[in-house]
Parts: structure tokens; sequence; C-alpha cells
């Protein structure tokens, strides 16, 4: 009978709401609305928790007023576990190979070969059996700049000097007592992919021929030894070499045989001979 009338008397305990289960926020804090006709006794009880408890988590004191619609802490548990969406891979697209370049061309050479011979019949042509001459010293320039020099070997020869395209000079060394049966001195003009063969000949004077060069040996036949036929003075390229039109350096002109003398003391002989002859007839 005292429990009943102790039930009574709690004001508004007959018609507190039942809280419903509550769960965790991200925080992990419990919490629970106060409803109409609530009171800190009633939520505490709902909770499993003491009035204290209720009190010391909200700040509150047992004189305090709560009010429809205000949240209580009611307890702390773990926060909810947020899942992890799937993530769907993104596909790739695969890109086509790249198409394969041509390499690029090799540009064709430009260059300029020299080599310099012993010209025994002095005819200016690198002519077969004709040795080549060592230590001949060869300049490629410009009006700028000096592009390259070489001195033969008499043996490696004809020695390619790669150019850009342009204009040069090229000019070779005399030795003492030496005529160049060639000039001494050529003009040329490469272009792209121009290859110019040059050949600058001369002779000792009053020297007998020079022997071939045993480098220069190809095949034994049985009249002796053959040479391989080395070609002439020859320009391969846009614009060819100049004849020279002097005298070449370092010599002297050929000598000339005038007939026209000769010939005119032969005739006067004649005459003489025919007028002595007819004078010794017409006489009585």
């Amino acid at each position: 009978m005292l429990l009943l009338l102790w039930v009574c008397w709690q004001p508004g305990a007959a018609m507190a709401q039942v809280l419903p289960t509550a769960t965790p926020d991200e925080a992990g804090v419990i919490y629970a609305i106060v409803q109409p006709d609530d009171t800190m006794w009633a939520i505490a009880g709902q909770a499993g928790i003491s009035l204290a408890q209720l009190l010391e988590w909200n700040g509150l004191r047992e004189t305090d007023f709560i009010v429809p619609g205000q949240k209580l802490i009611v307890g702390y548990g773990e926060p909810p576990t947020t899942p992890t969406p799937d993530v769907t891979p993104t596909a790739t697209a695969t890109l086509p190979p790249p198409t394969p370049r041509p390499p690029s061309p090799t540009p064709p050479l430009t260059a300029v070969c020299l080599s310099a011979f012993h010209d025994n019949n002095g005819n200016g042509l690198f002519d077969a059996g004709e040795p080549l001459q060592a230590a001949v010293a060869f300049t490629v320039y410009t009006n700028e700049a000096v592009i390259a020099n070489y001195v033969t070997d008499g043996v490696s020869e004809p020695h390619c000097i790669s150019l850009a395209p342009g204009s040069y000079q090229i000019a070779r060394s005399v030795a003492g007592g030496e005529v160049l049966t060639s000039s001494g001195s050529q003009a040329i003009i490469l272009n792209q992919g121009d290859m110019m063969l040059l050949a600058f000949g001369g002779r000792v004077t009053g020297a007998t021929a020079v022997p071939p060069t045993p480098a220069l040996l190809s095949v034994e036949s049985e009249n002796g030894p053959s040479y391989p036929a080395v070609p002439p003075l020859v320009v391969v390229g846009s614009t060819p070499a100049p004849a020279p039109t002097t005298a070449p350096s370092g010599g002297q002109p050929a000598p000339v045989i005038s007939l026209i003398p000769l010939a005119a003391v032969i005739i006067g002989g004649l005459l003489l001979t025919m007028a002595a002859i007819y004078f010794v007839k017409s006489r009585p």
C-alpha cells in the first residue's frame, strides 16, 4: 500500500514515456530527448544510471528544471562505424601504340678527296703506274679561316675531308726543284652530297722518272708487276675546277723550238747553190 502511494506521489511518473534505445552519435555520446512530464529521476532510471551521474554529465543540479525537447547525456559508447563505400575502379582506356616513324635519312656525305702524284710523263694526268707522292701539305680554307690541313703519306691517298656545302680554296705545297704539272691551287664549290676528287701532279726538274711505289702493286703478271688504273684529275661536283691560265707556279714554261729560222737557212742555201750552177753553165 505504501509502494502504491509512493508511485502515485511522483509527479508525472505514471505519464513518463519510455525512451527509445539510444545509439551513440559520431562522437560516441548517447543522448535522451526530454519528453513532456519527464523528470531527471525518470530519465536517469530509464538510462540505468544514477541521478548524480546524470547531473554530472549534463552540468545540472537537482533544483534545475528540464524542458521537453532538451537533450541530456545519458551515456557514452562506441561511435558508429561508417562503412567504407566500395570504390569501383575506373577502367583506364588503353591507348594504341604510337605510330612508328621512319628514321631520319642520313644526309649524303659532302667531301673533297685529295692526292698528290709523281707525274712521270708530265702530262698533268694521274696515269696508271704513276706513284703517289708523300710529304705534300694540303690546306683547305675559305675567305674567313683555314678549315683543314693534311700531309700526304704516299700510301693511303686519296684522303677525303668532310666539308659543309660552300666555297673553298685548296692549295698544295711545292718541294725544292719540283715543277708542278697541274695547278697548285684549286677553287671549288660544294653542294650537299657532292664528292670531289682532286689529284695534283708534279715532277722534279732534271731527274729521272720516279719508280712506282711498291704499295701500289696489285697483281704480278708474266711481264712484271702491274698497277691499278688510277683516275686522272677528276672533279665531280657542282662546279668543275677552272683550267689554269698561267704557267704552273714554281717552274718555267716549257721551251718552244721555232722552225722558221732553220727553214730560212735551208732555203737560202738552196738558192745560193742554184745561182752558182746557173752562173757556171752560162759562161762561154
